[in-house]
């Protein structure tokens, strides 16, 4: 599970109820009206070589 960031400070987070409940609590933020904070998840990897290149 790919950590969430505080778009307020440094902290990240497990879930997004943990960040959710630290933005309410610590910097009085509605997590409603904030962007949507969904980790991103990593690129795929590149496709295989063809064989003979």
């Amino acid at each position: 599970m790919a950590p969430r960031q505080c778009p307020k400070c440094d902290l990240r987070f497990a879930t997004a109820d943990e960040l959710d409940d630290h933005l309410a609590r610590d910097h009085a933020v509605d997590p409603e009206r904030l962007p949507d904070r969904r980790p991103v998840p990593p690129p795929p990897p590149p496709p295989p070589a063809a064989p003979g290149r």
